[in-house]
């Protein structure tokens, strides 16, 4: 967490701000949560993935057996398929853990002028897009969006 461009770029406040929003994830144990929510999925994905390639076998008359790279080819694109439906659901997990740790932050600082230049250098230093659109977040971003984050800070009743 604390790298160079961390201490270089940012003031103590702001290095502050991030050790909480990280400290927020170890205190609320999220990485044993997204390890076994994510496992969890992935587990069902293949399930799923075996149960319709399994059942995909004689669905057409004078259909021949697939050989091995067939099958292969098969298995790849039915899990492509069931992980571009379930990638939405885990990124929905993923940024609920983030605005815990956010919250946390907010807590612990009790600054949120600060949290909000801090959501601001990252922006810029990550060239980060500040605003996407909502279709694109929900499907995309494991994180919420810079402009969300500063939003929920505007509005918590933290004062500096």
């Amino acid at each position: 967490v604390l790298c160079d461009t961390l201490i270089r770029n940012f003031t103590k406040e702001e290095i502050g701000i991030v050790m909480g929003h990280e400290l927020g994830h170890h205190k609320k144990h999220h990485n044993l949560g997204l390890v076994l929510f994510e496992g969890i999925s992935t587990l069902a994905v293949l399930f799923a993935a075996n149960m319709i390639f399994l059942k995909s076998h004689g669905l057409f008359p004078g259909e021949k057996p697939l050989h091995d790279f067939e099958s292969l080819v098969l298995i790849c694109a039915i899990i492509s398929v069931l992980s571009a439906l379930t990638t939405p659901v885990l990124n929905a997990f993923s940024r609920k853990l983030e605005r815990d740790a956010d919250r946390f932050a907010l807590d612990v600082t009790k600054d949120k002028d600060t949290f909000i230049s801090t959501m601001k250098k990252l922006a810029d230093q990550n060239l980060a897009d500040q605003a996407p659109g909502r279709f694109y977040e929900i499907v995309l971003y494991s994180h919420p969006s810079i402009s969300r984050r500063i939003s929920f800070a505007e509005s918590y009743g933290t004062k500096k």
